[in-house]
């Protein structure tokens, strides 16, 4: 890997970035100084800037993810079995209200201070929450009730951070190209993924120290106490490494000339504007020409929170013989969030290498893709069905007996654990492949100027977080059936 020194020595180094004839920076991955940067380090860049991509997801699965240490903690409050759903709408709601005033905002600043700020933010609150584990223990119910708040007013700080975070790293991911974009995409799913991978592997040992615990009387409490420790000691080391590479990147030359080229359009864009135009009315004319895929955008997400995971997660097997890892709630959960997280990542990374032509672009494709993931709805709900109902009446006749066995038949076929983890793996793969389809498409939409492109990309990345609200909100019925 390179170093920073090396890095910034580029051959051609005096070669200025190329603009468009309007004195708009042009997207840096088409200029004639990306072209002869050598292989490695372009691929430097982009896994820097799939390091911003994790970062942007990681505090919200930092919270999603030790859901079995924060339901020993809150085991004696209220909030035992729906601690999961306050923390989910907490956080989007504030996201929504912080997301607004980042982009409405986002011209006077820079991506570099915006990224630095809030990403320290979240340093320090995964930080909290791991000097939180060293605290709290098995608690009685009014220290649990005092940690409840915490656990909430620290998610909320670290939403309003993030959304700050997100909204900079997704119009520096546009100012840099279609490329950098992806792969900012598609580590947000890695992230997921590698998450996801930990979750399991704790969940093992938790299953593990469970069955010992009955002859050797080991203490449960404490191994949770010590796996949420490691899992959040995990997530504040990776968010330093992914604020040590961003900068690494705003060192180098390439980067500071990006900063500078911008710095200059903007200032020539208001001294030659016949009338000031306010970001308010210049943010509703983008989003009035990207409203199909705002629409959609919201929708994608909305459609997966309100499913995933307040209904996937309560699954359980049907066919795992008692003994195993699979016939265990906790062991099936950890699995069903690997898979889909995993499955999400190829979703988002496939748009990076099937031909331009064939990545979606048309609005009306967008929200008729988007809408037909409604199917996933009763087809989960149906898979959900317990098979504990009181017995039908008997058939009247040949008629209505074959119609109630074919009923019964595809009831459990839909209960299937092979059917409900491919019918899993298509609604992650459909929710990575639309969401980076349409944060691609958006920059490049016909009806846009150049100007337009990066805050185009952030009012997208606003309506991603109306969406996730709305759908944790649905959570609260799905969670029910």
């Amino acid at each position: 890997m390179l170093n920073a020194a090396e890095y910034r020595q580029l051959p051609g180094e005096e070669a200025a970035a190329e603009v468009f004839e309007d004195g708009t920076p042009e997207s840096v991955e088409v200029t004639g100084r990306w072209q002869i940067l050598p292989m490695r380090q372009k691929v430097l860049v982009y896994f820097q800037f799939g390091l911003l991509g994790a970062g942007v997801l990681l505090p919200f699965n930092a919270l999603i993810t030790p859901s079995e240490y924060f339901r020993a903690c809150f085991a004696s409050t209220k909030y035992a079995n729906n601690f999961a759903s306050w923390i989910v709408v907490g956080y989007n709601a504030t996201t929504i209200v912080f997301s607004a005033h980042a982009t409405a905002t986002l011209e006077k600043t820079t991506p570099q201070a915006r990224i630095t700020r809030s990403g320290l933010c979240i340093l320090g609150s995964l930080l909290a929450f791991t000097l939180s584990t060293f605290i709290v223990t098995q608690a009685n119910s009014g220290t649990a009730q005092l940690y409840f708040a915490f656990v909430i007013l620290l998610s909320i700080f670290m939403a309003a951070a993030t959304a700050y975070f997100q909204n900079a790293t997704v119009a520096l991911s546009a100012r840099f190209g279609p490329l950098c974009m992806g792969s900012m995409l598609s580590f947000q799913g890695v992230v997921g993924a590698l998450i996801s991978l930990v979750q399991l592997i704790a969940a093992l040992s938790f299953v593990k120290v469970q069955s010992i615990s009955t002859t050797e009387t080991v203490p449960i409490d404490a191994e949770t106490i010590k796996s949420a420790t490691a899992f959040f000691t995990f997530t504040t080391v990776l968010m330093a490494i992914v604020l040590t590479s961003f900068r690494i990147l705003t060192r180098t030359r390439l980067y500071a000339e990006v900063a500078t080229k911008d710095a200059a359009a903007m200032q020539e864009a208001a001294i030659g504007a016949s009338r000031p135009i306010s970001s308010l009315e210049r943010l509703v004319s983008v989003q009035r020409k990207i409203s199909s895929l705002c629409f959609s955008i919201a929708s994608v997400f909305g459609i997966t929170l309100c499913l995933f995971p307040a209904l996937t997660s309560r699954v359980t097997s049907s066919s795992a013989k008692p003994g195993t890892s699979l016939a265990s709630p906790l062991i099936f959960s950890a699995v069903h969030f690997l898979v889909f997280n995993t499955l999400d990542v190829v979703g988002r990374t496939i748009p990076s290498l099937v031909p331009p032509k064939l990545i979606l672009e048309r609005g009306w494709i967008f929200i008729l893709s988007a809408l037909t993931r409604i199917a996933f709805v009763p087809l989960f709900k149906l898979g959900h069905l317990q098979t504990t109902h009181a017995p039908p009446a008997e058939p009247s006749d040949s008629l209505d007996l074959l119609l109630s066995r074919a009923k019964n038949d595809s009831v459990s076929i839909l209960q299937a654990d092979w059917v409900f983890f491919l019918l899993l793996s298509l609604f992650a793969i459909s929710n990575g492949y639309l969401s980076t389809s349409l944060f691609l498409a958006a920059p490049n939409h016909p009806q846009l100027r150049v100007d337009e492109r990066q805050p185009a990309a952030t009012i997208l990345s606003f309506w991603l977080t109306i969406g996730l609200a709305i759908g944790s909100a649905l959570s609260f019925t799905t969670s029910n059936w």
